[in-house]
Formats: C-alpha cells, structure tokens, sequence
C-alpha cells in the first residue's frame, strides 16, 4: 500500500500548506494500516457515510479510520444513523431519529459520525 503522509507545513503567520510525500507502509509490523470497517448501527451492509443512497451523489465510504493494528486493538466500529434506528433504541441512547440529519425537513445529512473503540497493545 502507498499511502500519503504529512511530513510538515511551510508558510507563514499559520498560513501555511502542507507538505506530503509518499511512504510505502505506516503500520509498525510492516503490513498496511487496519481499517475499522464500520458498519450502520454495527450491524447489516451498509457502511457509506455520505450520500442519503438516493439520487447524486452515490453513497460511499468517505470517513474511515485506520489504525496501527500492532498497536491498537479495535474494539468496535459502526458509522451512527440515528434515522435507521428504532423506537426504543433511540430512547435507552438518548437520541433522536433527525440527530444525524444536516437538515430535519429536506431529511438530508453530510457525513454520518463514524466511533470507534480502541484498546492499546501491551508492548
């Protein structure tokens, strides 16, 4: 895997950019970095994080978390879509179905939050 990496910032007054090389492997036991995979809710199918799946744009899986798997143990991952949830669900966890919704009318939402748990590895 060749992935993009930050090496620092150049500019001036804060106003800087970014400067990106490429490094062939971020993980520290050699393999490419985990990817939590998340799924709505952390159950079925569906992982997209943007796009409502109707019309443009396409759902996809824009927001990911990967990490260093020789480092961290993952716990659990879903990608929260408070609309998929029932009822009593959305009771015992205090939410409402329109949290996730960048507009409750329109029923349309950006990014759906993406959570994670994660353990450290004893070295």
């Amino acid at each position: 895997m060749i992935s993009l990496h930050a090496f620092g910032q150049t500019g001036q007054g804060g106003m800087g950019r970014l400067i990106y090389g490429m490094i062939t492997s971020m993980d520290g036991d050699g393999p490419a970095l985990a990817d939590a995979a998340p799924r709505h809710n952390g159950t079925g199918r569906a992982s997209h994080t943007f796009g409502e799946g109707v019309g443009p744009p396409p759902p996809a899986a824009l927001d990911r978390i990967l990490l260093t798997d020789s480092k961290l143990a993952l716990l659990g991952a879903f990608v929260l879509n408070t609309t998929a949830l029932d009822a009593g669900s959305l009771a015992r966890l205090m939410l409402e179905a329109t949290d996730v919704l960048l507009n409750a009318t329109t029923r349309r939402f950006d990014h759906l939050p993406v959570i994670v748990d994660l353990r450290a590895r004893q070295p």
